[in-house]
């Protein structure tokens, strides 16, 4: 038997149940006749039909809003007593000036930003007499301190 045709079955019973009436007529006849070669296929759709058929019809959208609404109706009148308001929450008006001022000073970073890295050097920012008369390891300016008290002394 075709692999195809027995996929094909798997589908249709899956989709429609067990009852080859409710099947689609074009494979009616074909799909009847892979079923017969194998029944077990059936046999799990053959018990989803007998528990569906034990269900019981649901009613009408309309009766079923119907019968809703006058559940909600009633249970709002008989449990009216035990709603609790609350008072609304009023939120403080927070001015906007607090945000204008990290929005602008976020800005002028960021254009202080752009044009330090615009320029090809840092240089401007040293005077040239202290960077060249300064010992990189002496960054705190203690030796100029013990220069000047020996210029004391």
């Amino acid at each position: 038997m075709d692999s195809r045709l027995l996929k094909r079955l798997s589908e249709v019973v899956a989709a429609y149940g067990a009852n080859p009436a409710r099947w689609p007529k074009g494979e009616r006849s074909r799909l009847e006749e892979a079923a017969r070669e194998n029944p077990r296929m059936l046999a799990e759709a053959h018990e989803i039909d007998r528990v569906l058929k034990l269900a019981s019809t649901p009613r009408s959208s309309q009766e079923g809003q119907a019968r809703f609404l006058r559940a909600i109706t009633h249970e709002g009148q008989a449990h009216a007593s035990n709603v609790v308001s609350l008072p609304s929450r009023v939120l403080p008006r927070r001015s906007h000036a607090w945000a204008w001022a990290a929005a602008a000073t976020l800005a002028a970073s960021l254009a202080l930003g752009i044009y330090l890295g615009t320029l090809d050097t840092t240089d401007f920012l040293f005077s040239p007499d202290t960077a060249a008369n300064d010992d990189p390891v002496d960054l705190a300016g203690l030796g100029d301190v013990s220069d000047y008290l020996e210029d004391q002394g």
